[in-house]
């Protein structure tokens, strides 16, 4: 019975509400980015926020409601927002209006915005050609293939310093020089396939110190035949493997971690002293960066050792017979009896030294024999430098008649 008299009451207060109540609507229809705004012309006692879609997008005052900028693409599906509230004036003896305010917003083409660089920073001495980094932009509109969007330079400095191409890269046009050009400033704007265009945002591209590029440090090396030469690879960077990739001579190296080993060769075995390998050294990223690869020409000369004694001294312009020098015995001291040679395939034959131990024979400018006294029986030895086995040579005089 308690719960009888209780919905009675509840009855007759709402049919008191309703006699001391008034309810009004009001439905608005704008662009998205619009704010709207009604003011109340008559004196309000209070207005009192009953509820809505969302408050946060309302400001409310003692006699003015407004609804904020609305962004299209940001509302859900019905895009619509919707306020109640009530206003109640002075002297009204409790007597209330209730407000529902109903707004829906239109889509509007709107211009891409939020351009950004995906860098801003160029090493000095960089190339005409290279790419400092890609221009991106949003474009909030319905159906809008935002990889469809068109980048443009502003002004003429811009477009003298620096190029983009359609997939937004932007390329600088001239060798960059510090010293000459420091840092650069530059304009982009972008628009849509509509034609609606962004505002322009100012970029600064910092030159920064060169960075020295990836490679192999290791300098040509000699060594001397027949020995084996082992070369340590270095590069300007830490952390790389090596490997070797080619040559003209590959066959004769081999490499082991940072360690490469040229085999042992002998000197007169070819014409050509110098012997090539290619090495690659490779580089993983560091800080997320792109892997790094070098390759270099490694060349190695092999020298001569003075270590082939020579052979085949001979006797050169000499009278033999019987195996025996023959000279008249009308010669006196000083006499050429020849030129000396000998084979060496160490040494070059103007540069043998000869020499002898004889008391009877001397050498003169190095590879002339002569006599030291009137002929007679003589026997000399003579022996070329760097030494070898001595020539012993018997030399009879020819008596005169």
């Amino acid at each position: 019975m308690k719960t009888i008299k209780l919905f009675i009451i509840s009855v007759l207060l709402l049919s008191s509400f309703q006699a001391l109540a008034e309810l009004k609507k009001g439905f608005f229809t704008l662009d998205e980015n619009n704010e709207k705004v009604v003011n109340f012309m008559y004196e309000i006692k209070s207005l009192t926020v009953l509820s809505s879609s969302d408050r946060d997008q309302f400001i409310v005052s003692n006699n003015v409601v407004k609804m904020k900028p609305q962004n299209y693409e940001a509302l859900d599906n019905t895009k619509k927002l919707w306020i109640r509230f009530s206003i109640e004036r002075p002297n009204a003896n409790g007597y209330k209006i209730y407000y529902y305010f109903e707004y829906t917003i239109l889509d509007v083409n709107e211009a891409p915005k939020n351009i950004q660089l995906s860098n801003k920073t160029i090493e000095d001495g960089s190339a005409s050609g290279t790419v400092i980094g890609t221009v991106t932009a949003t474009d909030e509109d319905a159906g809008t293939d935002s990889t469809k969007l068109s980048y443009h330079l502003e002004g003429s400095t811009s477009n003298k310093d620096f190029s983009i191409n359609s997939k937004g890269e932007l390329s600088i046009k001239a060798k960059v020089d510090k010293k000459q050009k420091g840092d650069y400033y530059f304009s982009i704007s972008a628009s849509d396939p509509q034609g609606n265009k962004s505002k322009n945002k100012l970029f600064h591209i910092t030159v920064t110190k060169a960075t020295p590029k990836f490679a192999i440090t290791t300098a040509d090396v000699s060594t001397p035949e027949n020995a084996d030469k082992v070369i340590n690879l270095t590069t300007n960077r830490g952390g790389a493997d090596f490997l070797i990739a080619g040559g003209a001579d590959e066959n004769k190296f081999s490499l082991s971690g940072t360690t490469l080993t040229f085999k042992a060769t002998d000197f007169e075995a070819r014409d050509d002293k110098t012997y090539s390998v290619e090495i690659t050294a490779n580089r993983a990223g560091t800080n997320g960066g792109a892997n790094e690869h070098t390759t270099k020409t490694i060349t190695v000369t092999v020298t001569d050792l003075d270590d082939e004694a020579p052979t085949d001294i001979q006797i050169n312009d000499a009278v033999f017979i019987d195996g025996y020098v023959s000279l008249a015995d009308d010669k006196g001291a000083n006499f050429l009896i020849g030129t000396l040679t000998a084979t060496d395939i160490d040494t070059a034959d103007n540069e043998l030294t000869f020499t002898t131990t004889s008391t009877d024979f001397k050498i003169v400018n190095n590879n002339e024999l002569r006599t030291k006294h009137p002929s007679q029986l003589l026997l000399v030895s003579v022996l070329p430098s760097p030494l070898a086995t001595a020539l012993g040579v018997l030399i009879k005089p020819l008596l005169s008649e």
